[in-house]
């Protein structure tokens, strides 16, 4: 072997671009990111949609949206180091949860209420005057009519003449 045809082993090896350094958080940021994880943003998302998903008409909205970024937080949670944001995305879970079968719950009471007193005619008229009294007394008192003038002698003011 010719000693001009052998190449050194540094040559072989690429020092052209260094290897990516692994990130590394200080101390202070580490600790911040369990309180806000912003590198796990559905969980954070999630965590005030189910907050504010807990409110009685805007939680029919915000609730289902908790669940479902919830979800995805856990998820991403467990790829993170140290599961970043994984007790933001159960909290958004477990609340969502309950937010979501609170309003819907409230959203199908009122619904029941509203068809019952529909039922019953108490609302939206005063109990004193409902709409479908005066057709129903008035064709009482046609009946009545009616049935005077086929039978007669039935009627009282003829008998006493």
């Amino acid at each position: 072997m010719n000693p001009s045809e052998v190449t050194p082993a540094a040559s072989v090896v690429n020092t052209t671009t260094p290897a990516p350094a692994p990130t590394v958080l200080p101390k202070a940021n580490q600790a911040m990111e369990h309180v806000l994880p912003t590198r796990n943003q559905p969980a954070l998302l999630g965590y005030y949609y189910a907050i504010f998903g807990l409110l009685p008409v805007i939680g029919i909205f915000l609730a289902p949206a908790a669940i479902a970024y919830g979800i995805i937080g856990l998820d991403r949670g467990n790829r993170l180091p140290r599961n970043i944001g994984y007790g933001h995305a159960l909290f958004a879970t477990v609340a969502g949860i309950i937010g979501a079968i609170i309003n819907y719950g409230i959203a199908v009471a009122v619904g029941m209420l509203l068809l019952w007193s529909y039922m019953g005619a108490t609302w939206p008229f005063p109990p004193n005057q409902q709409p479908y009294e005066a057709p129903i007394e008035h064709l009482d008192h046609r009946l009545q009519r009616l049935e005077q003038m086929a039978n007669p002698q039935r009627n009282p003011g003829r008998d006493a003449l």
